[in-house]
């Protein structure tokens, strides 16, 4: 820091870190709803960020640790996609391929639709349940209410991806994996704390992805 030097070996030699520690760590605040299965993180913390694709497998080698998986079986873990994102993609003006993957929803889920999907998984025992539509030639295909519902039921529960063509007959895809749900959060540090920002921010996002998937 004082020269711009790179430490030689002398230096080097005097500094002892234990196997145990590791450089750059930073700490990332969550908040976890265990009645929704929903859980918050935060994304940016003092210069550090954890990004999504990181969170998502981080949270996903925490819950199946080998003494997990054998007492619960496997968790599979989704992170929620951008809403408004999905719905854009739902609305591509030709619509070629829509391909649909859900794993295991919550047992204990509230909606209906998806008490119904777990059931049959469990009957059949599947484990991951694909659908693949294609659109006849020159035509696009039609997002009805049943489409509708299992596309959101793999948004929250699998992934979305949509195949197809923009207003200019472009080729455009869309995966909800590649959009997922972010949210900035400006604050005053000298009239509010991290943390409460952090829940009030998540209190609102929890109740407006119940409604959405409902």
């Amino acid at each position: 820091m004082k020269t711009g030097d790179f430490a030689d070996d002398a230096l080097m030699e005097d500094i002892n870190i234990p196997d145990n520690l590791k450089p750059n760590g930073a700490r990332f605040t969550y908040i976890f709803y265990p009645k929704e299965h929903l859980l918050f993180y935060e994304a940016y913390y003092e210069g550090k960020s954890f990004g999504p694709l990181n969170a998502e497998r981080f949270v996903r080698n925490m819950l199946n640790q080998p003494s997990i998986v054998k007492k619960y079986g496997k968790v599979d873990v989704t992170h929620i996609p951008s809403k408004d994102e999905l719905n854009e993609a739902l609305k591509m003006p030709t619509k070629e391929k829509v391909e649909l993957v859900i794993t295991r929803p919550n047992p204990d889920s509230f909606d209906k639709t998806r008490q119904k999907v777990m059931k049959r998984m469990n009957a059949t025992n599947v484990e991951t349940y694909e659908q693949s539509f294609k659109a006849i030639q020159g035509s696009s295909i039609i997002i009805d209410g049943d489409l509708m519902t299992m596309a959101k039921i793999a948004a929250s529960n699998g992934k979305v991806f949509i195949k197809g063509k923009d207003s200019n007959s472009n080729p455009i895809e869309f995966s909800t994996t590649n959009h997922p749900l972010t949210r900035k959060q400006y604050f005053n540090p000298k009239l509010q704390d991290a943390f409460s920002v952090l829940c009030d921010l998540t209190s609102k996002l929890k109740d407006d992805i119940i409604e959405w998937f409902k």
